[in-house]
């Protein structure tokens, strides 16, 4: 059997005809580029033997040292790290009462199972 104009294509298994509304009209969508490379080359551009990096860090620390306090947080958390925040939580369960317990171990034994 040759593979030509009859041949079986789609999920069906049914042959194209036209008007089909399998059929892809429009064609594959267009590919967009490389974010990470586009911003690469945008943010390595130099000017003046200063990138663009340096001149939005440069303009970020201006801003933090006039007072604003988003700039300076941005610059701190992207330098040190976000900063965490650890909470305790300390539960004692031996001043709850026997039945409160056991309806909680109860409960924590019927949801794994």
């Amino acid at each position: 059997m040759s593979r030509g104009y009859k041949q079986i294509t789609g999920k069906d298994g049914r042959p194209f005809v036209k008007g089909d509304k399998r059929i892809n009209r429009r064609g594959r969508p267009p590919v967009l580029p490389n974010l990470e490379m586009l911003l690469a080359k945008t943010l390595g551009a130099e000017i003046n033997n200063v990138t663009a990096m340096e001149r939005i860090l440069i303009a970020l620390i201006v801003k933090a040292q006039k007072g604003d306090a988003r700039s300076a947080e941005l610059l701190i958390n992207r330098g040190y790290g976000l900063l965490t925040t650890k909470q305790d939580l300390n539960l004692n369960f031996q001043q709850w009462p026997e039945d409160m317990r056991m309806s909680i171990i109860n409960e924590l034994l019927n949801t794994k199972q």
